[in-house]
């Protein structure tokens, strides 16, 4: 399931720097430069003149920061890859009248998260392992049960009860698609529309799972159609990383020695969870963020 509340309880106990850095080792650029607008340091505060201030928020593991569909591709691709980075480029060969080569692209792969090629493979397969289930769950699976990693995000426009943006990014071991569905000049209430007999009426609050997932589902199936269906490797342990612990207190011990809360970060983030009540059938949560900067939180 498209479960956000796991990921923010996890960013706690790294840490928002080391959620940060793995974005930026997966290919997010640190500085983005968007269609409209000016360039800014990614995943951050920025001041008053737009520059990044290095203070990132816990909001940051929900998708606080805005990033563009063609970044999301590219940090999904290094998972989808086996934590391999590779540049992204849109043309890989130029050939002449004559058929000789007059252009190749070419950059070797490089481990993204660890030096070590075992340690970098397993941190990118269990993150591909705890989206396995999201795409399917969300009613947007592809053909013939294809194995696909994948997360939905959906935007709240401010306290307005509806969205302003919504997302459906995933991957198969061949191909990466990112789907964002929103008003590319300001934030406005997104509706659906959908008439293929699988959205419902007309007039409802977008959410990731609905036409960004119908979008990304089409594309998937129609691009994978005539390629092997191919599954992800066998989710490896991460060596290093203790089990958890369950402990069961005395009943005359502080409650509070035994909790199993993260510890304190010193960020100002607060979070709450509710789910849609509007879509009873729908197994999704979805958090939101109140904050102080201007980026608005992506929830699933």
């Amino acid at each position: 399931e498209s479960v956000n509340t796991v990921f923010y309880r996890m960013g706690a106990q790294v840490g928002v720097e080391a959620v940060r850095q793995a974005a930026w080792d997966a290919g997010i650029p640190r500085q983005i430069t968007p269609a409209l607008g000016v360039p800014f340091d990614s995943l951050q505060n920025d001041d008053a003149d737009g520059k990044g201030t290095g203070t990132t928020e816990l909001g940051v593991t929900i998708g606080q920061y805005p990033v563009r569909p063609l970044d999301q591709a590219q940090g999904y691709a290094t998972f989808a890859s086996g934590g391999k980075y590779v540049p992204l480029h849109l043309v890989s060969r130029v050939t002449g009248a004559d058929g000789n080569t007059l252009y190749s692209f070419s950059a070797a792969p490089k481990p993204a998260f660890d030096s070590d090629s075992g340690t970098n493979a397993a941190i990118a397969r269990t993150v591909t392992e705890s989206l396995t289930a999201v795409a399917t769950s969300s009613g947007d699976g592809l053909a013939g049960g294809r194995p696909v990693a994948a997360k939905t995000g959906t935007a709240q426009l401010g306290n307005t009860g509806h969205n302003s943006e919504a997302w459906m990014v995933g991957y198969t071991p061949q191909a990466v698609t990112a789907v964002w569905f929103g008003n590319k000049k300001q934030p406005a209430a997104i509706y659906g529309n959908y008439h293929n007999g699988k959205g419902r009426e007309h007039g409802y609050d977008v959410y990731g799972r609905e036409e960004p997932g119908y979008i990304w589902q089409a594309y998937m199936n129609a691009y994978l159609h005539d390629k092997p269906v191919l599954p992800f490797p066998s989710a490896p342990v991460i060596s290093g990383v203790p089990a958890p612990v369950t402990t069961t207190p005395d009943t005359t011990t502080d409650v509070s020695s035994t909790s199993t809360e993260p510890p304190p970060t010193t960020t100002e983030t607060t979070g709450t969870t509710r789910s849609r009540s509007s879509d009873p059938s729908s197994a999704t949560t979805r958090s939101t963020v109140s904050s102080p900067s201007r980026h608005s939180p992506v929830t699933g």
